[in-house]
């Protein structure tokens, strides 16, 4: 009788033990796939991290206010002084628009100064111009001769008429601009 009372509980207990042995290794397996997933997020984080360092540094650069970075300085001119063809463009803004040219006029004069324009170069120039003084942004893309610009300028030469054919009196500058 106590024999078979202690092998009972013995087999009683040997299921226990291996009930709690399965249960070590489910809570093991758990405890691998955790730290596997900590892992990867602790991955995941550092490469977060970075990228947001990065976009900040970008941010403070742009941030940074314009007047504390130095500026880039490009010669405006390669020192040759005006070409006689843009002296002829400043000619013609001050025969046929006195009251200021757009980009498409200054195109056109261009054309008849046999001098090919294309946006990017035009935009350059014009702004190299008014850096100079020689011309004044006076709206969005209209650009009137100054003092300066007038004394550079060639006089108009006389030119047919379907070559100026395009020129016709601009009120939209008229009006925009009071002198």
């Amino acid at each position: 009788m106590i024999k078979e009372y202690l092998e009972s509980q013995l087999a009683t207990r040997r299921q226990e033990l291996q009930a709690a042995e399965t249960a070590m290794q489910v809570a093991r397996q758990k405890v691998v796939d955790a730290e596997d997933h900590l892992a990867v997020q602790e991955t995941r984080w550092r490469e977060l991290q970075g990228r947001v360092q990065e976009l900040e540094a970008v941010k403070a650069q742009v941030d940074a206010n314009t007047d504390d970075r130095p500026k880039r300085r490009r010669p405006a001119t390669t020192g040759r002084g005006m070409s006689d063809a843009w002296r002829g463009i400043l000619g013609l803004m001050k025969e046929n628009r006195p009251n200021g040219a757009n980009y498409d006029d200054i195109v056109e004069f261009g054309r008849i100064n046999n001098l090919e324009l294309n946006k990017t170069n035009l935009r350059r120039h014009m702004s190299i111009y008014v850096e100079k003084g020689y011309v004044e942004r006076v709206g969005d893309g209209a650009f009137v001769l100054t003092q300066k610009g007038d004394a550079v300028a060639l006089p108009a030469r006389p030119t047919p008429e379907e070559e100026l054919s395009f020129i016709r009196p601009s009120r939209e500058l008229d009006e925009e601009i009071p002198f």
